[in-house]
């Protein structure tokens, strides 16, 4: 059997992706939820036979986006205790239907059965209840948000959701890449936040308990906006850090160049195929002949198989930084 769905969900999961959305009956052009008895949308999370706890592969996950259709082949129901919404499938692949984020698309996927988020109003429920639920995913709109790093047990921060709904406060981990991503590159920002959809996810136990996640995070509002053209001489500052920076860079990569030709040579010399110290593995790589996959020319050359294969991906922001010759 095959099924649809717009998927809500690309997080972290043991390595690889936990990967859920709102099933749709497709004909190619718009899509329909498809609706439990009591109204709210029928949730599904595909299951991979062949990892560990599951999880869709890193190689498999990158082909879907947030808000693409999704066509599962060969699906079977596969529940597992609350998990309800698990299923297995034979392949998944992008539908060609992206959507953009809007409130009123949102609405349509919003969860208004259930008053609390998974059973009680903390961080996390106990496997016993985990073992009698009936549902581990389901989105949400939240009323006076945060975002915030929190750094108590690590230097690296963690960012986390507080939120309340239904007049109950929650506090979640955030495990949406592409979130979590924007936040580190300074696209958004932390701090209190305007209206937000959230899809809510159940994990698998750890430490005696199942956690709360914040699996996807929509901000309605659009980040960045431009208040103004840039004050005079703004980059100052920033053009004579870059300078230094990356003349160290280029002065200790010309190092490491050096000492790198030394070891192999050494290494060459007396036979040696691994070296292990306290803070190092050297591994030894005998020259060979490997192919190299030209995609320039397979593009040229066999156009249309090439675009069968291609679809559009949201490219994360970035600058491209050019020293300038100088006499």
């Amino acid at each position: 059997m095959d099924k649809y769905f717009i998927c809500l969900a690309n997080s972290y999961k043991h390595g690889g992706r936990c990967i859920a959305g709102v099933e749709v009956l497709w004909d190619g052009e718009k899509c329909k939820v498809v609706r439990e008895d009591n109204g709210a949308a029928r949730w599904i999370r595909p299951i991979c036979r062949d990892t560990h706890t599951g999880e869709i592969p890193n190689h498999v996950a990158q082909l879907v986006n947030v808000l693409d259709v999704v066509k599962l082949e060969g699906v079977e129901a596969c529940p597992c205790e609350s998990q309800s919404e698990n299923v297995y499938y034979e392949k998944l692949s992008y539908a060609g239907k992206h959507y953009e984020v809007t409130p009123e698309l949102l609405k349509r996927f919003m969860d208004e059965n259930h008053r609390h988020v998974f059973y009680n109003y903390g961080k996390a429920i106990k496997p016993d209840t985990y073992l009698h639920g009936t549902h581990s995913i389901l989105m949400i709109q939240t009323d006076r948000s945060e975002v915030y790093a929190d750094t108590e047990y690590s230097d690296t921060p963690k960012y986390r959701l507080r939120f309340t709904y239904h007049e109950h406060d929650y506090d979640f981990p955030i495990t949406d890449p592409v979130y979590l991503n924007e936040l580190s590159h300074g696209i958004r920002q932390i701090g209190l936040k305007g209206q937000m959809f959230v899809t809510c996810s159940l994990g698998l136990e750890h430490e005696g308990w199942h956690y709360k996640l914040a699996a996807t995070v929509f901000e309605v509002e659009e980040p960045h906006q431009i208040s103004g053209p840039a004050p005079d001489g703004w980059f100052d500052e920033y053009d004579q850090e870059l300078y230094r920076l990356l003349s160290m860079k280029k002065e200790i990569e010309e190092q490491i160049n050096v000492l790198r030709s030394k070891l192999l040579v050494q290494m060459e010399k007396y036979g040696i195929e691994k070296v292990n110290s306290q803070q190092f593995t050297i591994s030894y790589t005998p020259p060979k002949i490997v192919m190299q996959f030209d995609s320039r020319a397979f593009r040229e050359e066999n156009e249309e198989l090439y675009s069968n294969y291609c679809k559009p991906k949201q490219r994360e922001a970035s600058i491209t930084v050019k020293r300038n010759k100088t006499d």
